[in-house]
């Protein structure tokens, strides 16, 4: 009488898989591979110039930051590279090709990515 008591008051336990759950983690068609995907930086712009999204711009080294230069002149600047940044400036001798990705007026900076040409030679 005393098992039977604790067997129907014990609450069961039931072991599931969310389904949902377990779709969302698993690629599908169009997601693209993590090594396609761009990496964006985060740069501070110079009053001078007017940037729009999809400008081509230049990096270059200049000393612990880069500067952003669009022909001879400074569009942007970062006092501190990140660290995969700055192994790209290394890779590449100094100066690589960038796209702007996003232009952010009010706090003066833009977000600019890898050129595509230069994704692929390194």
């Amino acid at each position: 009488m005393g098992t039977e008591f604790l067997n129907t008051t014990r609450k069961t336990a039931k072991k599931h898989l969310d389904r949902r759950k377990a779709e969302l983690c698993e690629p599908d068609l169009f997601t693209p591979p993590i090594k396609d995907l761009g990496r964006s930086f985060l740069a501070k712009t110079e009053h001078s110039r007017q940037v729009t999204e999809g400008q081509r711009i230049l990096v270059e080294a200049d000393g612990a930051g880069c500067i952003l230069l669009q022909g001879r002149s400074i569009v942007g600047r970062s006092e501190k590279c990140q660290p995969t940044l700055a192994k790209r400036l290394e890779k590449a001798g100094g100066v690589f090709p960038a796209i702007i990705s996003s232009v952010n007026p009010i706090s003066s900076t833009l977000e600019f990515c890898i050129a595509p040409l230069a994704a692929k030679g390194n």
